[in-house]
């Protein structure tokens, strides 16, 4: 992740993976993830619809990583939006470094 990024929940709850745990938020609370950081996501397993704010860089590129999906993406802002490239593993063309 190249882009730093938070959160803040105004209604609803949900649960934010953050590092490989589980946290309940809710209203009123706020999730700051500086580069470099940990795997996050932010998930609703509940019935109430969430309502947050999000907020952070905007570079032209960037990458993602989901560990428990076992995927990585590359985001690239373009004029018609950003486009998402799914990565496969590294490779070294030129052998070890």
């Amino acid at each position: 992740m190249i882009e730093e990024e938070w959160l803040y929940v105004l209604s609803g709850r949900a649960i934010a993976l953050i590092d490989g745990q589980d946290v309940e938020v809710g209203p009123g609370d706020s999730m700051g993830f500086p580069t470099p950081s940990v795997p996050h996501l932010l998930k609703n397993p509940f019935e109430q619809e969430l309502v947050y704010l999000m907020g952070g860089e905007d570079q032209p590129l960037d990458v993602l990583e989901y560990p428990t999906l076992g995927k990585r993406y590359l985001l690239v802002s373009t004029l018609n939006g950003t486009e998402f490239y799914e990565l496969g593993d590294p490779s070294k063309p030129f052998g070890p470094a």
